[in-house]
């Protein structure tokens, strides 16, 4: 447990620590950004002599440990103990992720970011997260992909029939690599959705086939003028790679074709993201709610 928090907490912390300034024996400022829900805690890891908050009835701090209190934002000051500042600032939204369930994310595109242009087999770390690395450990492993980055950034999870209902939404997920499984678990948690979140995951099924043909991790949601969804994902498995995509999705389309492209002119990451939609036959089953 304390490997699994200290590497979030790694990777919370990995764009912001304060950098060496050229002379090399002052810290430079640093400055980062967070997003907590109220009543939420979080450790950002920052030994302080002191810290400034200029909204102290949105933020609280103690040590290292930042609490949301209500909605807002208030900037953070931490004098260090070296002479350098350190500056954070904190929404405050009862829409913002969970802190797990963000570091997941985070560590998800750093898995995509770090395989650019890795092919895996059907055994791989993935596969030997969930059933070890014997030789018999083989299978389609877009399920255990983004269970190793929950279960790596420490969401709990319930086996899938164990599974049950949370209270206060609070971050969980669904200790399976098989889509269906994991569909079983987060039914039984009541927690399908219908419209996206990030850090939700997202499970395609098939026209006239399944509804469990494979399963990615949200990553960005944007409400469009006609009232679609820009989907922005992170799934393995595809073409034995990890990929991203970005594609719209309709809510209010409850047949088998709820999925298109972007138009053209929003398709502005071509090397970031994949708009050409998965398959042609394929469409949004459901969404699973890591959050509520």
């Amino acid at each position: 447990m304390k490997k699994v928090l200290c590497l979030a907490l790694c990777l919370l912390l990995l764009p912001v620590l304060p950098a060496l300034s050229e002379e090399g024996d002052m810290p430079a400022p640093s400055h980062a950004e967070a997003a907590l829900r109220p009543g939420e805690t979080w450790d950002c890891g920052v030994s302080a002599l002191s810290w400034d908050c200029d909204a102290p009835e949105v933020v609280s701090v103690s040590g290292s440990v930042v609490t949301g209190l209500e909605e807002g934002f208030a900037t953070l000051c931490a004098q260090l103990p070296d002479g350098g500042e350190y500056w954070l600032d904190v929404t405050v939204s009862a829409d913002a992720m969970p802190m797990l369930i963000s570091s997941a994310v985070r560590f998800a595109l750093q898995e995509w970011q770090s395989s650019l242009g890795q092919t895996f087999s059907d055994r791989n770390k993935y596969t030997a997260w969930y059933c070890g690395k014997g030789e018999k450990c083989r299978f389609g492993w877009c399920g255990a992909f983004v269970n190793y980055c929950l279960d790596t950034m420490g969401v709990p999870m319930d086996e899938p029939y164990d599974s049950v209902p949370h209270e206060n939404g609070e971050p969980y997920a669904v200790y399976a690599a098989g889509v269906g499984k994991i569909l079983t678990g987060f039914t039984r948690m009541e927690r399908l959705a219908r419209i996206p979140r990030p850090g939700y995951l997202v499970i395609y099924g098939q026209r006239d086939r399944y509804n469990t043909i494979h399963i990615g991790m949200v990553t960005d949601v944007r409400l469009r003028e006609d009232g679609t969804y820009s989907v922005q994902t992170v799934e393995g498995n595809m073409s034995n790679r990890i990929k991203r995509y970005n594609y719209c999705y309709d809510p209010a389309d409850t047949t088998e074709h709820n999925m298109s492209m972007l138009p053209e002119e929003e398709q502005t990451a071509p090397d970031t993201f994949q708009y050409k939609v998965q398959q042609s036959d394929w469409f949004v089953y459901t969404f699973c709610a890591t959050y509520l």
